[in-house]
């Protein structure tokens, strides 16, 4: 584990790529955490709360001496306010892209860090992208 550089505490196959992309070393962590939207949540909210939870419990799981940086990362897709989640199977996800098709929608994308040094998430505002 010498070439590791950072845990990945993310599912998300964009993410690996992105990462191998830029010469990021790294190896996943399955992380649990309830994706749920909380009451007056707000989509940026939820973006970054949920990116920090699976950066947290990614960071929970590992052994003091093996606790490299920990990278958690979450998107949401926003309509009209709404974040859509994830589709639970193949009709779901084709019925969220009929409603998203010919609409203005926005994608928030949450990616803090957890590192030794201090202790805590270091995390930015989620990033926004308007598609129209």
């Amino acid at each position: 584990m010498q070439d590791l550089h950072i845990y990945l505490a993310s599912s998300s196959p964009r993410r690996r790529t992105l990462l191998e992309q830029i010469g990021i070393r790294y190896r996943t962590l399955a992380v649990d955490v309830d994706e749920g939207v909380r009451l007056h949540e707000t989509p940026e909210m939820y973006a970054l709360r949920l990116a920090l939870e699976k950066a947290r419990a990614g960071w929970r799981s590992l052994a003091p001496r093996s606790r490299y940086p920990v990278l958690g990362a979450d998107t949401a897709v926003v309509l009209d306010g709404e974040v859509l989640g994830k589709p639970y199977d193949c009709e779901h996800a084709l019925a969220m892209l009929a409603r998203l098709s010919g609409r203005g929608h926005q994608v928030l994308t949450a990616a803090p860090a957890m590192e030794a040094t201090r202790k805590r998430a270091m995390a930015g505002n989620p990033r926004i992208a308007s598609v129209s």
